[in-house]
């Protein structure tokens, strides 16, 4: 459903830096590794599989959700090692996923409602910058069949006071020469629902644990971001032994910027600590006069993260304290998901 509200509503906001407590570093046992790209890894990507979705004149104040569902033109079997989304400046969010339901055929435009992508098929990327690279470690990709049937979903907002065309596009590089062994990538989603921020206030939610399920013990992390929205002023991740003991922080933006939250990769693959789990955190600061919840519009507010990792691990996608704050129920490997979606394949 399209929602209108009025432009001056929808001012971003400034963000303040805030800094993040002292963290004991942990260790844990890494497995099998690949290293951080080098720019020299790029010689090994071929032209480009490239998708669009847009939508024309946008109206003053108009939120919603666009989605397509498109096939690719590879003829064979491909391995993605560098994915490259643009956005445009009224976009939100752009999330690209591979369709793995064979009964599933191309769709043109579409209403959806948000981050429904991320819960179905094979997610490979969300993106909130406005120009975002995800270039793989070497020896891991996304693997994509011929003729792939991909599904892109765009949340948009325009909080101007001119109509605005909005698009986003997303290039997916495959690799020249794959070699053999190549390890398949995909990403957890770690965050809450418990959110409530009182007017004309500054809020940080305390340190939160969610454990690691147990089948993604020795699986390897390469990049993070957080994702809050325009009230949003941190955005903090910490890997912890059980119960959030002895947390490492990995991720800390100083400043954090919201609508250019930093993607975050790492020199080499970190690991939770054997039996932990994440430990985050978020915090805002509510200019308006209403009290702020978590919500899938972008005037309400979020604490997420999304972690990149390989080898892919069947298991639950999501993450999720604040369940008893929100209609969301259990649903197979994707985990914590909206009930409207549970339903979805």
């Amino acid at each position: 459903m399209t929602r209108r509200y009025a432009p001056f509503l929808l001012l971003a906001l400034t963000n303040f830096a805030c800094s993040s407590p002292d963290k004991k570093e942990t260790s844990s046992s890494p497995v099998s590794t690949a290293t951080k790209p080098t720019e020299d890894a790029t010689s090994n990507l071929a032209s480009p599989l490239s998708v669009t979705i847009s939508v024309s004149q946008v109206a003053p104040g108009e939120e919603n959700t666009k989605c397509i569902k498109v096939r690719l033109p590879n003829p064979d079997k491909v391995e993605i090692g560098r994915v490259h989304n643009t956005l445009s400046a009224v976009s939100h969010h752009l999330i690209v996923s591979a369709v793995t339901d064979p009964t599933e055929t191309e769709s043109d435009l579409f209403d959806c409602a948000p981050f429904r992508a991320a819960l179905i098929g094979a997610p490979l990327t969300v993106s909130q910058k406005h120009d975002d690279t995800i270039l793989l470690p070497d020896g891991v990709a996304f693997p994509l069949d011929a003729t792939q049937l991909m599904h892109l979903e765009m949340h948009y907002i325009n909080t101007g006071t001119d109509p605005s065309d909005v698009s986003a596009t997303t290039e997916l590089y495959p690799l020249k020469n794959p070699g053999a062994d190549l390890q398949e990538a995909s990403f957890l989603i770690i965050g809450t629902f418990a959110i409530s921020v009182p007017p004309n206030s500054t809020k940080e939610n305390p340190w939160t644990y969610v454990p690691m399920p147990e089948q993604f013990a020795n699986v390897n992390i390469y990049g993070a971001t957080g994702h809050t929205h325009r009230f949003g002023t941190a955005a903090r991740l910490a890997l912890s032994g059980a119960n959030g003991a002895d947390s490492n922080t990995i991720y800390d933006p100083s400043p954090y910027t919201w609508s250019e939250a930093e993607l975050k990769f790492f020199d080499q693959p970190v690991h939770v600590p054997t039996g932990g789990g994440f430990n985050f955190q978020c915090a805002w600061d509510n200019t308006s006069d209403s009290t702020i919840t978590y919500g899938e519009s972008a005037l309400q507010e979020m604490c997420f993260f999304w972690t990149y990792y390989y080898p892919k691990t069947d298991g639950p996608r999501t993450l999720i304290t604040g369940l008893d704050q929100s209609p969301y129920v259990v649903k197979g490997d994707a985990g914590v998901v909206p009930a409207d979606a549970a339903a979805a394949k």
